[in-house]
């Protein structure tokens, strides 16, 4: 969790077609100090299983930097 307790909390939410358009403005909001960016998965995963694994794709690909 970042420490930006001084500042109000902002999470950007985004939707794209694609995760490759997620990262430049995830990138975006992270380097104007939002708190986090929110996503949703496609409608396509079935199982649980495929939900996690979308938001894993997501992470990795809209802040791959992140921990």
């Amino acid at each position: 969790m970042l420490d930006r307790t001084a500042l109000p909390v902002v999470v950007a939410g985004m939707s794209a077609p694609g995760f490759a358009a997620t990262r430049e403005p995830a990138g975006e909001v992270m380097a104007r100090r939002a708190a986090g960016v929110m996503a949703s998965p496609p409608h396509t995963p079935r199982t649980d299983d495929a939900v996690v694994a979308c938001y894993a794709k997501a992470a990795r690909t809209a802040a791959p930097t992140a921990r």
